[in-house]
C-alpha cells in the first residue's frame, strides 16, 4: 500500500494573496512517513523557496501550512495527520523590478509513471515573478529556468524519506488512484498571468 503525503503552502504579501501551492509526497519505503521523514520534506521544501526567493516580487512570503496529511495513495483514505515540527516563512527582500502580480511561471512536473495513454505529470504555477524573472522579450528568464532544477534537486532525491510526487486522486469515473515519482521539472517559456475569481 502506498501512502502519499500532502504539504500545503500560502502565499502572501502581494495584491491579490492569499494563494497556495501544494505538493505530494510518496515514501519510498511505501508505508507511511514518519516525523524525520515529514520535517525533511518540509526542510527541502524550504530550500527551494529560498533558491528561487530572488525571482519574487519584493515582500512576497510563502509559509508552509503546519500539519500535513497522509492518504492511501490508491483509494485516497485518511490515513494520519502529523504536524511539522519547525513550520517556516520565506520572505523576498531586496531591489528588484517589479511585474504584474499575477504573473507566474508554470512548472510542470513530469514521472514515468503512464496514465491512461500518456505520463502523468503535474506542477505548479510559481509566482508572482519580479522582473528578475522575466527577459526583455516578455518570456521566463533563462536564468530562473537554470536556477529551477537546482532548486528542485533534494525534493526529487531519490535517497530521501519522502520524494516529490504527482498523484491523481481517485474519483467516481476513475476509483483508483495514480501516482508516481517526479522524475523532471521543467518551466514553459511563456508566463502565465493568472485571474483572481474575485475580479
Amino acid at each position: 500500500m502506498a501512502s502519499i503525503t500532502r504539504f500545503r503552502c500560502e502565499l502572501a504579501g502581494f495584491d491579490g494573496a492569499p494563494g497556495l501551492n501544494t505538493f505530494h509526497a510518496l515514501d519510498v519505503g511505501q508505508a507511511l512517513p514518519d516525523q524525520a521523514g515529514v520535517d525533511d520534506f518540509s526542510d527541502q521544501l524550504q530550500s527551494m523557496y529560498d533558491d528561487l526567493k530572488s525571482f519574487s516580487l519584493n515582500n512576497a512570503t510563502v509559509s508552509i501550512l503546519s500539519e500535513v496529511d497522509t492518504f492511501d495513495a490508491a483509494t485516497g483514505e485518511l490515513q494520519q495527520r502529523l504536524a511539522i515540527s519547525s513550520p517556516w516563512t520565506v520572505i523576498r527582500t531586496g531591489a528588484q523590478t517589479d511585474v504584474s502580480r499575477a504573473t507566474q511561471a508554470k512548472m510542470r512536473y513530469l514521472t514515468d509513471q503512464i496514465a491512461g495513454n500518456r505520463f502523468l505529470s503535474g506542477g505548479i504555477y510559481y509566482g508572482p515573478l519580479s522582473g528578475a524573472g522575466i527577459d526583455n522579450a516578455g518570456q521566463i528568464d533563462a536564468s530562473f529556468k537554470t536556477a529551477v532544477p537546482t532548486a528542485y534537486a533534494g525534493l526529487l532525491d531519490v535517497l530521501g524519506p519522502l520524494r516529490l510526487a504527482v498523484w491523481q486522486q481517485p474519483t467516481e469515473t476513475r476509483p483508483v488512484g495514480t501516482y508516481g515519482y517526479v522524475q523532471s521539472v521543467s518551466v514553459a517559456s511563456a508566463p502565465a498571468v493568472l485571474r483572481s475569481r474575485r475580479d
